[in-house]
């Protein structure tokens, strides 16, 4: 059992996006291995985050299980004294999360916008981030697109480095809203940022290969065929 007076793993650097089942055992072995003296609100960050395994699997019922466990152990933490901002926050993400890819895109704000309140609160910026993030997700046309421009403000200026990570998928997915809208020279911009942001990172990584083929997709649609090849 890990000392429960240390403090506890980074949750995030756990996740492998591309394998949550591999991702979910890892969680359920720290869960094991902390045993039950380990604080009520990081058991309860810990079952978010194997709920979110399953709905990134499209499991929301068994998703919507753990997330009620991870509620109850909040509910403990807070009886108990203990500080259960993060743990709050990725419960009601996480809950947003499955209304959204479950097709209740509307269902999902509410939860999203109680989740940046909460973490705003707490200077959680790491985590505003992502509730943000979502927002531009689930709300359609302009304003999820001034949702995507408000957290990349808000990624921009953060201390953070956390919260800072959120730039390179921010640039893509506000470039990509751009594109689909026909505003191309705008989508440039940010695709631009995003290749400079994972050029800094790695350049020779897979994300940066991503980047520079975003941005040669769209110099493609605005015409600019051979900077585009």
């Amino acid at each position: 059992m890990d000392d429960p007076r240390q403090a506890p793993p980074d949750i995030d650097a756990l996740w492998d996006y591309g394998d949550p089942a591999a991702s979910e055992a890892r969680f359920q072995a720290l869960l094991a291995r902390m045993g039950e003296e380990a604080p009520a609100a990081f058991q309860a960050e810990l079952l978010s985050q194997i709920a979110r395994s399953h709905g990134l699997r499209a499991d929301f019922d068994s998703a919507r299980r753990w997330l009620d466990e991870g509620e109850a152990r909040c509910r403990t933490a807070e009886a108990r004294g203990e500080e259960v901002a993060p743990a709050r926050t990725r419960l009601l993400l996480e809950r947003g999360r499955c209304l959204n890819s479950g097709g209740d895109p509307a269902g999902s704000v509410p939860l999203f916008q109680a989740a940046l309140a909460t973490a705003e609160a707490a200077g959680l910026e790491h985590l505003a981030c992502d509730a943000a993030h979502m927002l531009g997700i689930a709300l359609p046309g302009e304003e999820g697109l001034a949702w995507n421009r408000r957290t990349i403000a808000m990624a921009e200026a953060a201390r953070d480095p956390r919260a800072r990570r959120w730039l390179g998928a921010l640039y893509n997915n506000t470039g990509w809203s751009l594109h689909d809208l026909g505003r191309f020279d705008e989508a440039l911009e940010l695709f631009d940022r995003g290749l400079a942001f994972r050029e800094a990172q790695d350049p020779a990584g897979r994300t940066a290969r991503i980047a520079r083929w975003c941005r040669a997709r769209c110099l493609r649609s605005l015409g600019r065929l051979e900077e585009a090849l």
